[in-house]
């Protein structure tokens, strides 16, 4: 599939696959994945339906690294 051309198709996910706890940002895979849709031009929405690791707060410090990834 031509991701810059189905964009419009997508509704993306992210989680750590093992346990749905949340996402692992210093994975390889990952920054490549999120990566390849900021390149493609993806606006949308991103899905983050997982279960925190720790308590809800512990759980959502990893949207900075997010934040930062997109940013460079």
């Amino acid at each position: 599939m031509k991701l810059a051309a189905n964009l419009s198709l997508l509704y993306p996910g992210l989680s750590l696959p093992e346990q749905r706890h949340e996402p692992d940002l210093t994975d390889p895979a990952v920054q490549a994945a999120l990566c390849s849709l900021k390149s493609a031009g993806y606006q949308g929405w991103l899905g983050c339906e997982y279960r925190p690791e720790a308590d809800t707060s512990a759980g959502l410090t990893w949207r900075a690294s997010y934040h930062a990834l997109l940013e460079d």
